[in-house]
């Protein structure tokens, strides 16, 4: 797998154009989750995300209508965008993606069965906020640990 670094953007484009708040959805450190999308409806371009905290049993589901090109995946953890704007990276220390999957033009598989790139968060300053893993042996995760240790 290739490193690329990628610069923090001024703005997020959300694919519906908006940003989606969930309610009564807390989730703490410590705290396990699920997260998934999948095309629920693909004649009509309905895609389900679902989201399950696993420690406290609350989730949330929600079907979106997307026009996706259905040509790649992405397992990410970024800075938040406010009205707009980037926030600053929270201290999350660590997040470990597992068992994840997806069907790319009628195959599915584990991210390794996908040619790919792992980008690595660097901030306007280009101080790099993350450190990403390999894949694990099983091709079907990795894990991302916060590594900003000084702030500009």
């Amino acid at each position: 797998m290739r490193k690329q670094r990628c610069k923090l953007l001024r703005m997020i484009r959300v694919p519906t154009n908006h940003i989606v708040r969930i309610q009564n959805f807390t989730v703490l450190p410590t705290h396990k989750i699920t997260a998934s999308v999948k095309l629920a409806d693909s004649k009509n371009n309905i895609w389900k995300v679902e989201i399950r905290d696993l420690t406290n049993n609350a989730s949330f589901s929600r079907d979106f209508l997307y026009n996706s090109s259905r040509l790649s995946a992405e397992w990410i953890v970024e800075a938040p965008s406010i009205q707009g704007e980037i926030t600053t990276l929270a201290n999350f220390r660590g997040v470990t993606f597992m068992n994840c999957s997806a069907t790319i033009s009628n195959t599915t598989g584990a991210i390794s069965r996908f040619p790919g790139y792992q980008l690595v968060l660097h901030d306007s300053h280009d101080l790099q906020l993350v450190d990403v893993s390999g894949l694990n042996v099983e091709g079907s995760g990795f894990n991302v640990t916060y590594s900003m240790t000084t702030t500009v």
